[in-house]
């Protein structure tokens, strides 16, 4: 009789032990689990950024003197490459001139990178890998310009500049230059327009400016 009592009690107390083990690592998993979890939910997604942005109308803030007086317009680019889209918002007053703003994401957010006024659209140069700026005056004979700009830690920074001066041999005539900070030298109309080759204009969406 003692020996059977004595071969029970073991058995509750190893009874005991696995429910002790089995409960510690359950909570082990558990909390396992919570850490996964939370670590997913707090990736940011660049694009849900832009699209809030443009849903939530918070552009206007920006766009203030052209709202509900020229046509607004969006596009969505990655101009550096980095895997992280940019944002274009145009302002088009119909003669040719355009107000712009480029906006990136600093630390989860939008910030303006550049507001700009000029003829024309910004454009991506895919063999130079950059963004070209338009003039800021209507281009004619003898006197035109574009900046090739990269973008750096959130800032345009202009890699060169090609454009045109007058010939002072001939006054129907220009001379193109290739132009960084600094060097300048003179380069042919081929080789001028051939900057332009593999240009890629955006795809502008039109959203409310008002």
């Amino acid at each position: 009789m003692k020996i059977s009592k004595i071969l029970l009690s073991l058995a509750l107390i190893a009874v005991l032990l696995c429910g002790c083990v089995s409960a510690d690592q359950t909570t082990d998993t558990n909390s396992e689990s919570a850490v996964v979890s939370t670590n997913n939910s707090s990736k940011v997604d660049s694009d849900n950024l832009l699209n809030d942005f443009i849903s939530s109308k918070a552009y206007l803030e920006y766009t203030s003197s052209y709202n509900g007086e020229y046509e607004l317009s969006y596009a969505i680019f990655d101009i550096n490459n980095d895997g992280t889209n940019e944002l274009f918002i145009n302002a088009d007053e119909g003669t040719g001139f355009n107000n712009s703003w480029l906006f990136a994401i600093d630390n989860n957010k939008i910030t303006l990178v550049k507001e700009h006024y000029g003829f024309g659209t910004f454009r991506y140069s895919q063999a130079q890998d950059a963004i070209i700026v338009p003039p800021e005056f209507r281009p004619f004979i003898g006197a035109s310009y574009y900046e090739f700009c990269t973008l750096t830690q959130n800032k345009l920074d202009i890699k060169f500049v090609i454009g045109a001066d007058p010939d002072d041999q001939s006054p129907q005539r220009e001379k193109y230059y290739y132009k960084t900070s600094d060097t300048k030298k003179d380069i042919t109309s081929d080789e001028f327009m051939a900057y332009f080759n593999d240009t890629v204009s955006f795809e502008w969406t039109k959203i409310d400016s008002k």
